[in-house]
């Protein structure tokens, strides 16, 4: 689908979580060459309206990353998960605690 959709298609705060177990398979230099080409403002820019920021957050799985994801996602939007309960939390967090627009509601 063209990208044209995909920003159509956005919600009012869209944010995108990457999730990462650290086994990667393939090229291991595209990552850092991707965000070294601004691929995260990229991103960031498609996702943002003018009345909100898009917002990438970063949660690793039992691993230090090898890449800088704090470029890319910032320190405030970089987790690392060691078990099922804390990456529920960086979960929970990565998508609930945005700058006062999106909160847990329990209905």
């Amino acid at each position: 689908m063209p990208l044209s959709y995909w920003v159509k298609a956005l919600p009012l705060n869209a944010f995108l979580v990457i999730v990462s177990d650290g086994q990667d398979t393939v090229n291991e230099i595209i990552t850092p060459t991707l965000i070294e080409r601004g691929m995260c403002e990229k991103i960031k820019r498609v996702m943002s309206t003018r009345y909100s920021v898009g917002k990438i957050a970063f949660v690793g799985i039992g691993y230090t990353p090898t890449v800088d994801w704090k470029l890319c996602v910032g320190d405030n939007n970089f987790y690392i998960s060691t078990n099922v309960n804390e990456l529920e939390d960086d979960l929970r967090r990565a998508v609930f605690e945005e700058v006062g627009h999106n909160t847990l509601k329990r209905f």
